[in-house]
């Protein structure tokens, strides 16, 4: 079901396991295949991504991590043995998997972290993204996207990288660039509530527009901090 270069061999995925081919190739007698553990198979060959010394996948009941030498993979998409529950094991089962052949993963060198475009909910194409922080080993998402088929990282004119993606209706887009509704980076804080009872909040710091409606309608960000122990 799949197949992947890597750790200087060639991997072979099955629906239920894996193993791995080494040798040179021009002799047979140095070539072999060994069997390397059953029990995580892989679903869809467009879901392998190998990056970090570390390859990943998806399997019929999560997303794995696997190394060299280890005796089993590991289900990030719900870690076992977490002293707090943590991972994506219900949007997992979210996944329908009649059509997990169509799920395709992508390693963003620039974020450090895998999105795997997939479908849910009964959906037929990948119209949504499950996001893995390769560093911090956590998860975001799913983040909606319009029916993902490919997706592969080019240098643009200025030599920086982009994330260009194509669909199922024939267009090419460049992922990453845009509006967004969600938060990123540093934030500065313009002003701080003091008592739970406060109902109004005036940001004196703040610099705001005022011509016209200015930010009438605008939606307000509050942020809890809790600083010590």
């Amino acid at each position: 079901t799949g197949l992947a270069f890597a750790f200087e061999s060639v991997l072979i995925f099955t629906k239920t396991g894996l193993s791995r081919l080494t040798g040179t190739g021009r002799d047979v007698l140095t070539t072999r295949i060994t069997n390397e553990f059953e029990g995580a198979g892989c679903l869809s060959h467009h879901s392998i991504v190998y990056t970090g010394g570390a390859v990943y996948w998806m399997s019929s009941d999560g997303f794995y991590k696997w190394v060299v030498g280890q005796a089993k993979p590991t289900r990030i998409s719900n870690p076992e043995g977490a002293s707090q529950p943590r991972g994506i094991a219900a949007t997992f089962r979210r996944i329908n998997l009649l059509h997990a052949h169509s799920v395709f993963g992508h390693y963003d060198a620039k974020r450090n972290l895998i999105r795997w475009f997939v479908p849910l909910d009964g959906e037929t194409s990948n119209r949504y993204a499950l996001a893995y922080d390769v560093a911090k080993g956590k998860w975001s998402g799913p983040l909606q996207y319009p029916d993902i088929t490919c997706v592969t990282t080019i240098p643009g004119l200025n030599g920086v990288q982009r994330n260009i993606a194509g669909t199922i209706y024939g267009s090419i887009l460049e992922l990453d660039v845009g509006n967004s509704d969600g938060g990123y980076g540093t934030f500065e804080p313009k002003a701080t509530l003091t008592a739970a009872t406060t109902v109004l909040l005036t940001a004196s710091a703040a610099s705001w527009p005022t011509a016209g409606d200015a930010l009438k309608g605008t939606a307000c960000i509050l942020a809890r901090v809790t600083t010590g122990t």
